[in-house]
């Protein structure tokens, strides 16, 4: 798959999820835009899955060179559960997993500080991402799972609601769940 349409025969590409860093958490900031909000109980959740499971997906962040810093794009409640769990941040050494989306990010960037009124079309079945009026077009990795809940409006307990029929059929064949 081709990353980006004006170099459609790039053989050389390699997506930036194979370039895990671990960046110290001070240098990474939250960008202003941050449209999710994250109840107190699923982020105590969230806080449990990271301490028992460790960081299992990386957060993307666009390097700012003038600012040295990393700004956050996706991953901003992993994040925080870095900066406020005493204990995930001495576990993890205060490093977060981290991609850097150098080429298409920046391109964004640059056309929103030129405009900030630019548009971006996010194609989620085909997983595009294109600044409207321009040839520029990215296509991105997503989870099966976080695409169904995005495709369907889903947090993640909808997601389970939607799928309780098979959770109570796998319980009923692995005999777990509740005792009665």
């Amino acid at each position: 798959m081709n990353r980006y349409y004006e170099h459609p025969t790039e053989k050389n590409f390699r997506s930036p999820v194979y370039n895990v860093r671990a960046v110290p958490v001070e240098k990474i900031v939250a960008n202003s835009y941050n449209p999710n909000v994250v109840a107190p109980p699923e982020m105590k959740l969230l806080e449990l899955s990271i301490w028992e499971d460790g960081y299992t997906m990386p957060c993307v962040c666009y390097y700012d060179a003038e600012r040295d810093c990393y700004e956050l794009v996706d991953g901003y409640h992993r994040y925080l559960v870095l900066k406020t769990s005493k204990r995930i941040y001495e576990r993890e050494r205060g490093l977060l997993p981290v991609t850097v989306s150098e080429g298409m990010l920046k391109k964004i960037f640059e056309a929103v500080e030129r405009d900030p009124a630019t548009q971006l079309k996010i194609d989620l079945p085909a997983q595009t991402i294109q600044i409207v009026g321009t040839p520029f077009s990215e296509s991105f990795e997503i989870t099966a799972y976080k695409k169904q809940c995005l495709m369907n409006g889903y947090d993640d307990v909808d997601y389970l609601v939607s799928i309780r029929d098979q959770i109570a059929d796998f319980e009923r064949t692995h005999h777990c769940g509740p005792q009665r």
